[in-house]
């Protein structure tokens, strides 16, 4: 966790990590490897809030925005090539975290909102 902690990007956990098949979230085709509805990530600067608000601006469709709040946003971001996220297992290779290793369906996944 120090490395993590230490890491001058935010980052996020990237759940299905090249794992499963492609998703889709606010009408954006997202590969596993950035599918990030995970449990645990962090936001270490202004830069990337901003980029999460510009993104959430720019879906001026409330059906079309991302059913997890955060966790969608973070998808669509890495899947455009965002420069201010990483998936956690870029910065510490050798381990695993949470959904990723799981198998394990996020809780709301078949639930209305």
């Amino acid at each position: 966790m120090t490395a993590l902690y230490n890491s001058e990007t935010s980052w996020v956990i990237g759940y299905q990590h090249g794992k499963r098949r492609e998703t889709e979230i606010s009408g954006v085709s997202i590969p596993p490897a950035f599918d990030a509805q995970g449990d645990l990530w962090m936001i270490r600067d202004k830069a990337s809030i901003d980029e999460i608000v510009a993104l959430e601006e720019s879906i001026t469709n409330p059906k079309l925005r991302p059913s997890y709040d955060l966790q969608g946003y973070f998808s669509v971001l890495l899947s455009r090539a965002s420069e201010n996220f990483q998936i956690v297992t870029d910065i510490v290779e050798d381990l695993n975290f949470g959904f990723q290793c799981s198998n394990y369906e996020h809780p709301m996944s078949g639930k209305s909102l």
